[in-house]
């Protein structure tokens, strides 16, 4: 796994970027709004990461197009797992 060094630090939000903020808290929005579960998304500089726990490999796809929509200059990281 990426060890990114906004992960680790103990306020992530300390050293990120305003547009790195909304555009996660977009995202998480979007997917809390089409009821995938509590996903995490991190941005690390030019990556955005998705966490969690979804139902299906299905979700787990949506979770991802949805990203690639929101952020499509971003390389899409999916860490999401399937509960089964």
């Amino acid at each position: 796994m990426l060890r990114c060094s906004e992960l680790i630090m103990s306020n992530p939000t300390e050293n990120r970027c305003p547009s790195a903020i909304q555009l996660t808290m977009c995202l998480e929005g979007r997917l809390q709004g089409l009821m995938l579960g509590s996903i995490r998304v991190h941005v690390c500089e030019n990556e955005l990461q998705l966490f969690g726990i979804v139902a299906s490999w299905h979700e787990k796809q949506q979770a991802q197009e949805l990203a690639r929509e929101v952020a499509p200059t971003y390389r899409i990281r999916n860490e999401l797992q399937v509960s089964r």
